[in-house]
């Protein structure tokens, strides 16, 4: 158990926390650029916009007005993932 909690607290975040806080970002409207900015070591461009498109693909992301918005979908990602990271701090 313990090499599991030190796995959890490593620099390098799986693609699934980067979507996490993508979404979490996102639940007020951000562009590429805003996303990006807010966390520039998190990743790469060429990550975060295949983390984007396969959101937007998953229908946990819509774009509006060239900004990416969470959907409901993606909010209960936000839940389930929280709910995760709960587990495995306790």
């Amino acid at each position: 158990m313990e090499r599991e909690r030190s796995l959890l607290r490593t620099k390098k975040l799986s693609r699934y926390s980067l979507l996490f806080y993508i979404l979490k970002l996102c639940r007020k409207p951000r562009s590429l650029a805003e996303i990006y900015w807010s966390r520039p070591n998190a990743f790469t461009y060429g990550i975060l916009k295949e983390l984007t498109d396969i959101a937007t693909s998953l229908k946990l992301l819509r774009v509006e007005d060239r900004k990416f918005v969470t959907t409901e979908k993606g909010k209960e990602y936000i839940k389930k993932f929280s709910e995760l990271l709960t587990l495995l701090a306790a």
